[in-house]
């Protein structure tokens, strides 16, 4: 995490079962995981050693909107080199239009291992003690102990966001005494910084 100016540095956190739907919503997506969404395979063929694969997803509840994808993959480790998304909206007139193509790209170094933390291994890159803060969140959950901890080893000054943040009040204390405004931000100027998160509806 590098910058010329720590006002550059930020770090977006999702809660538990945000952070799936953020992805979802930023890469190419995934027909098959989405319930208003009809999928048609339109061809499948082979290519130079890859895999070409075309794709037509619509949307059930709208009378006319899709989008079309069409991957490049290996067939040998079955990853997906390029994805080219297409959206369509139907006018009012009932003429199809394109919206947008977005193409995506990807490159492997390894073999992909869904037990490694890629993130924490981006945030943890840094050798220095001196120029990092220990972020630690906390978050209700239902065991013994009440909370579930995330530690983020971030630069000092990195802004801090939350996704629904209006929806959250911020403590720096477990006894949730002690409320932080998220607008002021969390101070990672230290060694070390604590956020305990509660949904609103449990803070009332």
């Amino acid at each position: 995490m590098e910058s010329d100016s720590t006002e550059d540095l930020s770090l977006s956190i999702y809660l538990e079962g945000m952070y799936e739907q953020y992805v979802l919503d930023m890469i190419p997506r995934c027909p098959a995981l989405e319930e208003d969404v009809e999928q048609t395979v339109d061809s499948c063929s082979e290519q130079g050693g890859e895999l070409l694969l075309s794709v037509t997803a619509r949307y059930l509840a709208s009378d006319g909107d899709y989008y079309t994808v069409h991957y490049r993959v290996d067939p040998a480790t079955n990853e997906v080199l390029e994805a080219s998304v297409t959206d369509y909206i139907k006018k009012e007139s009932g003429e199809v239009s394109k919206l947008h193509t977005t193409l995506y790209r990807w490159s492997y170094d390894e073999p992909y291992q869904a037990e490694r933390n890629v993130m924490n291994e981006v945030l943890f890159s840094t050798d220095s003690k001196e120029d990092v803060c220990d972020l630690m969140t906390f978050y209700p959950v239902e065991e013994e102990n009440g909370w579930a901890m995330t530690l983020y080893r971030v630069a000092h000054g990195t802004r801090i966001l939350f996704l629904d943040s209006v929806d959250l009040a911020f403590y720096a204390d477990r006894e949730l005494t002690k409320p932080i405004d998220f607008y002021d931000g969390i101070d990672t100027s230290g060694e070390s910084a604590t956020v305990y998160i509660v949904p609103l509806e449990e803070n009332h």
